[in-house]
């Protein structure tokens, strides 16, 4: 019982953790070296949150396993244990992305200054 409470009080500050936005460092240009670092450092954060997530989600899946062979109600932990996964997933989807990302800057050319395209509205323009 104290196990499991404090597995969900982990995840509902892991999710609480990374739902905060975080201020983006890299606004403006900046060098192709430095996004590729931006992206690196952006790829392991995602990584590592997928990877805490994983762990949870086996730990209830663990939970929901040992509740069902007890005859115990374990569709609390079997949600959990689907939404952690499903946590998982997307943080890894990101990390990749951002290795993409990195991969892609780290074969231009390092010193060429470097923005991301955005629009521009029409009173920018005049």
């Amino acid at each position: 019982m104290r196990v499991g409470f404090f597995a969900v009080l982990f995840a509902s500050a892991v999710l609480l953790g990374t739902a905060a936005p975080l201020p983006n460092p890299m606004k403006g240009p900046a060098t192709h070296a430095k996004w590729a670092e931006y992206h690196r450092s952006e790829a392991a954060k995602h990584a590592e949150s997928a990877r805490q997530f994983r762990d949870v989600a086996e730990i209830h899946g663990n939970h929901a396993w040992m509740a069902a062979a007890r005859g115990y109600d374990n569709s609390s932990d079997v949600r959990l244990a689907e939404s952690n996964r499903k946590l998982s997933k997307e943080h890894a989807d990101a990390a990749a992305k951002h290795r993409n990302a990195a991969k892609w800057h780290s074969q231009q050319n390092p010193h060429i200054i470097w923005s991301p395209s955005r629009r521009r509205s029409i009173e920018e323009l005049d």
